[in-house]
């Protein structure tokens, strides 16, 4: 059985740890592509189209929440990074996941808008994603 929303030639990696943007960038504009290549190089050469979601900061980028807290340079610089790392291996671009798990609202707002011009300015046939909004599962803290 597939994920709901995505059919089995779609390789989405929100789920998969080495592709994290934590895992990835180690310490400021240090990137360790090692295990993501292996994840993105086994997903393409098995036909998968690859959704990348640009999620999970590294803690050096955040002080207050699931955001870099501003510094956006970083979010686009891991940006043109992936996009150069990956050229011509992905199909979407998505910056988080769930804008609704949390009150921070502009800011997921302002990541969306970076992701979409660092992604259309290094490949503009890659598709960029809107993370979907739904009901707050409760532990949030934020009436929705």
């Amino acid at each position: 059985m597939s994920t709901p929303g995505y059919s089995y030639d779609t390789f989405r990696t929100f789920v998969c740890p080495p592709l994290r943007w934590s895992n990835i960038e180690t310490s400021d504009n240090n990137f360790s592509w090692t295990n993501a290549d292996a994840v993105i190089d086994a997903a393409y050469n098995d036909g998968k189209r690859i959704l990348f979601v640009v999620s999970n900061p590294p803690a050096f980028h955040v002080s207050t929440g699931p955001y870099p807290d501003g510094n956006w340079p970083a979010l686009t610089r891991f940006v043109d990074a992936v996009m150069t790392r990956y050229a011509g291996k992905l199909w979407a671009v998505q910056w988080w996941s769930n804008p609704s798990r949390t009150s921070m609202h502009a800011e997921w707002a302002q990541g969306q808008v970076r992701t979409y011009r660092a992604v259309k300015a290094a490949d503009p046939n890659v598709l960029v994603f809107l993370g979907g909004f739904r009901p707050s599962s409760g532990n949030t803290g934020v009436d929705q």
